[in-house]
């Protein structure tokens, strides 16, 4: 069995493989400068790729369902080999039962069975009748669900714009940006100014961004080597408040993003109350925990656990 460590150094091995190979086909991606953030979030809503997901998970869904009706008309079918001879009748009296059974259908009478002693014998012919009943169902559902899986459309995201005109392609917004360009676009639809005091110390990411903790350098840090595209306190406006969660991070395969809260002062009764009531504050907006915000928590006599850090990034944004 695959470890958790080993799962997500794949996972991020094949992030960054796709990573590189997307920046030498990308687009021809404008100047940073030139857009605006408002722009930028704009071409990311514009962006369809989330129909691809769902493409593949029906894909494999469909997939899934075949097998699992296959695998159920194989043991139906020997179960009904291995059942035995013959047919029930139950005649109901009252609150009890008569069981006649018949080994053909052309033997009369029956013969009557007692229930207490032939229990299993009744409760197989039972289960054999059942079971020849169900079986042509199944069969029926796997023949349409066979015939759906190979009528099924496929988009192909590629060659509709591949196949536009080159004087063409430039009037037209594709509806699927390759993972490149649209990690791009997100990360200026979420940039932000960050400003510092003088006596603030300096705590420098990989990445050389300036954060405000060694547990936010550390938290970034691992978001850059599994490959996840992040960006430090993105301004979340409610009300007529802006609000400044620790990041926002994307899972690019499915274009979702979450928000991610990192609570490192949890000895501090001041800084927990401020905390949990802004994560109130959170939750009646719509921004809930293990939906949409990642909550990561540390104490002085509970530090930083990295192995629980790359489970929440493996579950969420891998």
């Amino acid at each position: 069995m695959m470890t958790l460590e080993k799962s997500i150094k794949n996972e991020a091995s094949q992030n960054s493989a796709r990573s590189q190979a997307l920046s030498m086909t990308s687009l021809n991606t404008p100047d940073q400068a030139e857009i605006t953030s408002e722009i930028a979030l704009s071409i990311c809503k514009h962006d369809q790729t989330g129909l691809l997901v769902l493409q593949e998970e029906l894909l494999r869904a469909v997939d899934t369902y075949e097998q699992a009706l296959g695998k159920l008309i194989i043991k139906l079918e020997s179960n009904l080999k291995q059942s035995p001879e013959g047919y029930l009748r139950i005649n109901q009296k009252g609150n009890s039962c008569d069981y006649y059974y018949y080994k053909t259908t052309k033997q009369r009478p029956g013969q009557y069975l007692s229930f207490r002693a032939n229990q299993k014998l009744i409760h197989d012919i039972c289960q054999k009748s059942y079971e020849q009943k169900l079986l042509p169902s199944v069969k029926t559902a796997l023949h349409s669900l066979q015939k759906l899986s190979s009528h099924l459309r496929i988009i192909d995201a590629d060659s509709a714009y591949d196949k536009l005109a080159a004087a063409r392609k430039p009037l037209v917004s594709s509806y699927f940006l390759s993972d490149h360009d649209y990690v791009f676009y997100w990360k200026i639809a979420h940039q932000a100014v960050h400003s510092f005091r003088e006596a603030d110390a300096v705590y420098l990411t990989d990445n050389n961004e300036r954060v405000r903790s060694k547990s936010e350098v550390i938290i970034a840090n691992l978001f850059a080597s599994l490959g996840v595209p992040y960006c430090y306190e993105p301004i979340v406006t409610i009300g007529r408040v802006d609000y400044r969660p620790d990041f926002i991070v994307l899972n690019v395969r499915t274009r979702k993003e979450y928000y991610w809260e990192h609570l490192g002062m949890l000895d501090d009764s001041n800084y927990v109350d401020h905390s949990f009531r802004k994560i109130a504050i959170y939750e009646k907006n719509g921004l809930i925990p293990g939906e949409n915000l990642i909550l990561s928590f540390e104490s002085a006599s509970a530090p930083l656990d990295i192995l629980l850090l790359k489970q929440l990034i493996q579950k969420f944004c891998l």
